[in-house]
């Protein structure tokens, strides 16, 4: 077949990567391709004509690089424990890349982790344990009355131990109170309102003297009443007197003295019968001292009356015979 012009026409789009000396390149068949080319024909075969054929295609290609592991870098710092007591664990670090080789034209990544652990054990002391309340016990009786009267009120108690759990290893004690109580009304009964005495009124005026002469009193009064408060309820009514006095002087001058006679003296003898027969009287004395019992001083009255009493009795009652005298 002389004289005949190939053709080449592209029918499938591909890329194509032309073959280098490189050995990594690699060949595969990538599709077919026509060819042209031109036969006589015609008239004494005159005329060319086109013919084609079909052929395959050839490409190259990068063989694929799978990925390998670099070595491992430094460890880092350990990290935060886990925990903070009760054992924990802390972990560091190291890491690899896969770039030894990367991988390439398709082939594998690196199989496994690319970062490598290590831990060991941390806070190791035990943890606080903080104390929890148990269940409340039984009510105790109620106590006595805070009020004797007049609406008091009287408590019982329950308690509760912080035991549930007990603290321990510095963990917190229990909050809030141990003891809950509970009350109810009593003596609700009115009080007894002892009485009150209220201020004292004004002053009276003063009274008569106790006396007209020879020093006296004489007095003014004020008064209080029970009704700051008044008694109630059995109160004691209130203790004392509710009137105040207050005494002065009066009628200071010296009182008359009326004169008092003293005691009489002795008798005198009786004196001469005044008959010397037939029945006389003869009589006998005897006088005051003076009037000195007491003596009258300021304007005091004298003595009333005699200073001096007599007695008499009879004497010669015989018979005067002969006797006309």
């Amino acid at each position: 077949m002389q004289g005949l012009t190939l053709v080449v026409l592209a029918v499938v789009a591909v890329v194509v990567v032309l073959p280098s000396a490189s050995s990594q390149k690699i060949s595969y068949s990538c599709g077919t391709k026509a060819i042209r080319y031109t036969v006589a024909c015609g008239w004494l075969w005159q005329s060319r004509c086109a013919k084609y054929r079909s052929t395959t295609r050839v490409c190259y290609k990068m063989r694929a690089v799978n990925g390998g592991w670099s070595s491992y870098g430094s460890w880092s710092a350990y990290g935060t424990c886990t925990r903070t007591c009760g054992g924990g664990t802390k972990l560091r670090f190291r890491t690899r890349t896969c770039t030894n080789p990367s991988p390439a034209y398709g082939g594998a990544i690196c199989t496994g982790s690319g970062r490598a652990s290590q831990s060991i054990w941390c806070n190791t002391q035990r943890c606080p344990v903080n104390g929890g309340w148990s269940s409340y016990g039984s009510w105790s009786a109620y106590g006595t009355c805070i009020r004797t009267c007049g609406v008091g009120y009287k408590s019982r108690f329950r308690t509760r131990t912080c035991t549930n759990p007990s603290p321990a290893y510095g963990g917190a004690i229990c909050t809030g109170s141990g003891r809950v109580s509970q009350s109810i009304w009593c003596n609700t009964q009115r009080c007894p309102v002892n009485g009150g005495w209220s201020s004292y009124g004004s002053w009276s005026a003063y009274g008569t003297c106790t006396r007209i002469c020879g020093v006296g009193t004489k007095s003014r009064f004020r008064t209080r009443t029970c009704t700051n408060p008044s008694p109630a309820y059995g109160g004691a009514i209130c203790t004392g007197s509710g009137r105040a006095s207050q005494s002065i002087w009066c009628n200071t001058q010296r009182c008359p003295v009326n004169g008092g006679w003293s005691s009489y003296g002795s008798w005198s003898a009786y004196g001469t019968c005044t008959r010397t027969c037939g029945g006389g009287t003869m009589s006998r004395f005897r006088a005051h001292a003076r009037a000195t019992s007491p003596s009258p001083a300021y304007g005091g009255a004298m003595c009333f009356g005699s200073g001096r009493a007599t007695q008499s009795t009879s004497c010669n009652t015989q018979s005067c015979a002969g006797n006309f005298s």
